[in-house]
């Protein structure tokens, strides 16, 4: 009944519903053939309260929010709106879908669905289709669960977070995979389709808070968020949890900000090391050492590397990954310059609507000198892949796109071979001569006795030439500087004044 009119037939009232209506037994209902919706369409909402009995009917098609209440409801729930913004909402309902190959199951092309008091869907041997363009929201209490019987999940958009809205209610070890044939399949811990029922539950979506954390050249940080059993983020906002993109609350590395190298060069030349030192943290060194080549007094460190580049439309990554396709009406310039470069290797990688958006390839930043590969000019359009070499140290990509099909973009690779070359005039060390007065003296034996004494560095503000003193007290040649070397430096100056 709809307020004090009765109906001889479910059906009957609820295609008489109107807007706010609530359609009330006051008995229990089985017509297994009744198809609710579609002829006529429901396009208001209305709420059917079971009032403790059971009704039995083919489905229900709404176009609007549904709300059902107090009892249990054996039929398919479906809405047609194409991905409206609505909600079905059970309160102290046990739904019980149908089986079999005509079976809608759940059919909620629409935003939400939401289960309070005790309430529990039982979907066996069909679909589980949910969502629209914005998403799907699905709220589980604690008194009420959906339960997964070989069901077949589907959802409108996979990729705003539909999914994982029905995840993050899943048993920890259960995850969504996709079918080959149809939408998605439960799998347990080791990706295998489960054979058992699987229940949704308001305990299994357990959030964790994780604090703020600054972000280092190395790792990650990230907001103050929660995160769900299934790794989704959330933040808290006044009480409630929004669930959040991982680019929103993850801070991305800083990755290391080298400053201008230092060299240094071993006390005998025959070795010379460069070092840079991170602008974001000083503990983050990178050094290297090289072994040196000695001629006509002057050593020659040469340090040999590979540096890589990238040059890319903004919807890719560095790793050639795209989130998305370009814009439209792109017009976009972007120079790699690798100083020191002879020569430059380029992998391109290239998407575009074929015959309106280009890359073009140019061997100066200021695009007026088209590369020409294989005799042609550089200019791409379609999808391919290109590996080339450049003369000198720069290469430009021009990208263009118009107002109408975006696709993948281009990705480039840019390699060269550098040599840093440092020089260093090799100065003479004479056994002995700690002061560097080309002589050995007793103020040389006298400044050994001291070092030995008291440890202190000969020169302690210039740490390559206290390295080159210390290997001019090591007077014999022989293990470290001891009283040794003094007894050495004490004859050498015994025989030169003889």
């Amino acid at each position: 009944m709809i307020g004090t009119t009765s109906y001889s037939y479910l059906k009957d009232a609820l295609d008489a519903a109107k807007e706010g209506d609530t359609v009330k037994l006051i008995a229990d209902v089985n017509e297994p053939d009744a198809v609710c919706g579609g002829s006529p369409y429901y396009y208001e909402a209305f709420t059917l309260d079971l009032n403790g009995h059971t009704a039995t009917v083919k489905y229900i098609d709404i176009m609007n929010n549904l709300t059902v209440k107090n009892g249990t409801l054996n039929a398919d729930i479906i809405n047609s709106s194409g991905g409206g913004n609505h909600t079905l909402k059970l309160d102290g309902v046990v739904l019980n879908t149908s089986t079999g190959e005509d079976s809608h199951g759940i059919s909620w092309g629409a935003y939400g669905i939401t289960l309070l008091s005790g309430s529990k869907i039982i979907v066996e041997n069909t679909i589980f289709s949910v969502g629209n363009n914005d998403g799907f929201e699905l709220i589980i209490d604690d008194t009420s669960s959906i339960i997964f019987k070989n069901a077949r999940i589907s959802v409108y958009v996979e990729t705003n977070g539909s999914l994982e809205e029905i995840e993050k209610y899943l048993p920890v070890g259960y995850s969504l995979k996709s079918n080959d044939d149809y939408g998605y399949h439960i799998a347990d811990a080791n990706g295998d389709k489960t054979t058992n029922d699987v229940e949704l539950l308001a305990k299994n979506f357990v959030l964790t808070k994780v604090e703020a954390k600054a972000a280092t050249c190395e790792e990650d940080g990230c907001i103050e968020h929660y995160t769900d059993t299934h790794g989704n983020f959330y933040i808290e906002q006044n009480g409630v949890y929004i669930k959040e993109k991982a680019e929103n609350v993850i801070i991305p590395a800083l990755g290391h900000s080298w400053g201008e190298p230092a060299y240094k060069w071993s006390a005998d030349y025959t070795t010379c090391t460069r070092t840079y030192v991170c602008q974001n943290d000083s503990t983050h060194t990178d050094p290297k050492t090289v072994y040196t080549v000695i001629e006509n007094g002057i050593a020659t460190a040469t340090f040999d590397e590979e540096i890589t580049r990238y040059s890319h439309t903004a919807n890719v990554d560095d790793k050639g990954e795209a989130n998305g396709q370009y814009g439209v009406y792109l017009d976009t310039n972007d120079t790699v310059k690798i100083d020191g470069a002879k020569k430059l290797s380029v992998k391109l990688k290239y998407g575009t609507e074929s015959g309106f958006d280009y890359i073009y390839v140019y061997k100066d930043a200021e695009c007026t000198k088209i590369m020409q590969i294989d005799d042609k000019d550089a200019k791409y359009s379609g999808n391919g892949e290109k590996t080339f070499e450049v003369d000198g140290d720069e290469v430009t990509f021009k990208f263009t796109s118009d107002s109408g099909v975006s696709d993948y973009g281009y990705y480039a690779v840019v390699t060269a071979a550098v040599s840093d070359v440092q020089i260093k005039e090799v100065k003479q060390i004479i056994p002995g001569d700690v002061n560097f007065d080309n002589k050995v003296d007793n103020e040389d034996a006298a400044l050994v006795l001291k070092y030995i004494s008291t440890g202190k560095a000969f020169y302690p503000n210039d740490e390559e030439q206290n390295e080159r003193a210390i290997l001019a007290a090591n007077a014999d040649g022989k293990g470290e500087v001891d009283m040794l070397d003094v007894i050495k430096i004490l004859q050498i100056v015994e025989e030169s004044n003889n």
